[in-house]
């Protein structure tokens, strides 16, 4: 399955639904809550995004977090996304479960996936703030908190996205959750 296809069901284009006409298929989006969280595909974020912001939501599955901006043929695609579904909130997300920010902070092996190069790179760079509370709470969400802003500066500085961001008054949103804990952190 490709990144794109990871959306949620509400997605799927609506020509695929008998009997639903171009003007009920813009009521359709102009109905939803026009967010969109980009999650990793194993952090197993959806069921507890939904229960924070309702059922109306889509999602961008990205490894680790990483949108992979450098891919002009997906930038594309998700921009198309965000038009078509008129997308006014954009949500990046890391859960301090994931499996690449404590494979990072455990300096365990990984799976040489671009995320975990990242990962140990802002992990290197900012090593004193992430290290300076012994806590492994406290580490986790400092590292995912660094790899959110990480992403949302991509997002933000990203020629194509800038500009449709701009456009469309579309809002960036840096969040860390604690699936464990119930616990939501706005970045």
């Amino acid at each position: 399955m490709s990144t794109l296809e990871a959306f949620n069901a509400a997605m799927l284009p609506l020509e695929k639904h008998p009997g639903t006409s171009d003007l009920a298929s813009r009521n359709l989006s102009q109905t939803t809550n026009n967010k969109l969280f980009l999650v990793c595909p194993f952090s197993g974020l959806e069921t507890f995004i939904r229960e924070k912001y309702g059922n109306d939501v889509y999602f961008l599955m990205v490894l680790g977090t990483h949108f992979q901006a450098d891919d002009a043929g997906y930038v594309k695609k998700v921009a198309d996304f965000i038009l078509r579904e008129d997308i006014k909130e954009l949500y990046v997300v890391n859960d301090i479960s994931c499996r690449f920010i404590n494979k990072t902070l455990k300096r365990e092996p990984g799976f040489g996936t671009k995320v975990e190069y990242l990962l140990k790179q802002i992990y290197i760079e900012n090593y004193l703030k992430v290290r300076q509370n012994n806590d492994l709470r406290e580490q986790q969400v400092k590292l995912a908190s660094l790899n959110v802003y990480r992403q949302m500066h991509v997002l933000l500085h990203h020629k194509v996205l800038s500009r449709l961001r701009l456009k469309h008054n579309i809002t960036i949103h840096g969040v860390v959750t604690s699936k464990e804990t119930n616990q939501v952190i706005m970045i």
